[in-house]
């Protein structure tokens, strides 16, 4: 989702403006940019007497994760992380005078966390009463929803964490509750969580991997706030998700070649001349995986019993993916780490009409990004315990090296902690993850500040 924008008045007739790693200026009818060289991202923004200053996340393998960088003097400061966190970047007029605080002691921390909630988007309300048109609720809202509900499981199982987050509890427990109750009253109108941001033409549709992450949320919630009011839409979310009703996907066993995929192994396909950009291929890995992932974790918490049969689809699904991209029955590196497969991988011509919205393509060899791969990994640790041919130890091992190094996100250790394995993560990721600066970053805070500052606990 897009970065937070910073503006300011340049002249009579013009402005500055500071978003992502862009750096612009409007001058009457000139418009002159560049990018911030080093800045991943513009975390927070001073536009000084000398020009802005801007605290920036610097790019991965930078000498410190965060530096100052003075535009107008063309020079850059980068922090010493050991004192502590950079936040609340702080400008005197009258002394032209720049400073920042640092986070280090838990109160300080609370409060670093507290200022990047509240200084968020829309002011903190985030995406708070939204609705789903262009997506923003699976992609912005559950991410950060499902941070805040990591502030509360990490503070009732880690003492740092506690120390962290303590004074605030009640108010995210609060926050999460009138949020996902105003989820649950979207989903009372026929067409609440239909989105028009993915299609080709802009009709609305229901898309089996944003109602996956829904109901993913929902049984969540269900399990971790079992004194609150049950969904009243929870049941019709699982059975929308199980059978794919009303969804631009559908369940296919054939339609890949023979040389990616077995005639007769399940997988989700947007059919031919449907209203998505890659109609009539097969979705990508993710999409399918956490599609599967939703419906293992809906089997464990309403109690399936792990041979069920109803999972049979879902369990060629996982089945599939590690076949193709597993590694000594573990998780691949990220470097073989593949978003999409068959007729989507190599390509195809007009003459193989096989899309009507993309009539021809050169093929998607890509990798998965990280937020993919995430998805990934979370849904092979659900299908464990239903999937006795999956290897739990090396699957574990390789994930535990997944999560430490930094190959999937970290509030994916909350997948670990679920087999029992008490995840690591290396400082040097973490550190990465200190500061929000959009509503999905939150889901990775709470793991980033309590792993990343041990208090002695």
């Amino acid at each position: 989702m897009e970065p937070p924008v910073f503006l300011a008045e340049n002249g009579n007739n013009g402005f500055q403006l500071i978003a992502g790693a862009l750096y612009a200026t409007v001058d009457g009818d000139k418009v002159t940019g560049r990018r911030l060289a080093g800045c991943e991202v513009a975390i927070e923004v001073q536009f000084t007497s000398d020009g802005p200053v801007v605290l920036c996340r610097a790019i991965e393998g930078a000498v410190s994760p965060y530096f100052l960088n003075f535009i107008g003097k063309g020079r850059k400061e980068y922090f010493d992380m050991a004192e502590g966190a950079p936040w609340q970047l702080i400008y005197s007029p009258e002394s032209e005078a720049i400073s920042v605080n640092r986070a280090k002691s838990p109160e300080e921390i609370l409060e670093m966390f507290l200022w990047d909630l509240s200084s968020n988007q829309q002011g903190g309300v985030l995406e708070f009463g939204i609705n789903n048109i262009e997506g923003r609720i699976p992609w912005s809202q559950i991410y950060y929803l499902n941070g805040l509900m990591d502030v509360l499981l990490l503070a009732g199982v880690n003492k740092n964490a506690r120390s962290i987050f303590n004074d605030a509890l009640d108010d995210v427990a609060q926050r999460v509750r009138i949020e996902i109750e105003s989820l649950d009253d979207l989903l009372d109108r026929v067409d609440g969580f239909h989105t028009k941001g993915f299609t080709y033409d802009r009709s609305p549709a229901l898309f089996a991997v944003q109602t996956s992450r829904l109901l993913l949320l929902f049984d969540r919630y269900a399990e971790e706030f079992p004194d609150a009011e049950p969904l009243r839409n929870i049941d019709k979310l699982y059975k929308m998700v199980a059978d794919l009703d009303g969804h631009i996907e559908e369940l296919a066993y054939k339609g890949e070649p023979e040389a990616w995929m077995k005639l007769g192994g399940a997988h989700l396909r947007w059919p031919k001349c449907s209203a998505f950009y890659f109609d009539g291929l097969a979705v990508p890995f993710n999409h399918q995986n956490e599609w599967a992932y939703s419906l293992f974790n809906a089997a464990r918490v309403r109690g399936q019993v792990s041979d069920v049969s109803s999972l049979n689809n879902q369990r060629n699904i996982i089945e599939f993916f590690m076949e193709r991209l597993g590694d000594r029955k573990g998780f691949p590196s990220t470097d073989k780490w593949y978003y999409w497969y068959g007729h989507a991988y190599d390509g195809w011509t007009r003459d193989d009409e096989l899309s009507c919205n993309m009539p021809e393509y050169v093929g998607d060899h890509g990798l998965a990004w990280i937020s993919f791969r995430t998805i990934d990994f979370m849904s092979v640790l659900a299908a464990i315990d239903f999937m006795a041919d999956l290897d739990k130890k090396q699957l574990l091992d390789s994930g535990f090296d997944a999560v430490k190094y930094g190959s999937v996100y970290p509030f994916a250790a909350r997948s670990m902690l679920d087999h029992g394995r008490i995840p690591q993560i290396k400082i040097s990721v973490l550190e990465r993850y200190y500061r929000a600066t959009s509503p999905w970053e939150i889901s990775n805070t709470p793991w980033a500040l309590v792993m990343g500052f041990d208090n002695g606990d």
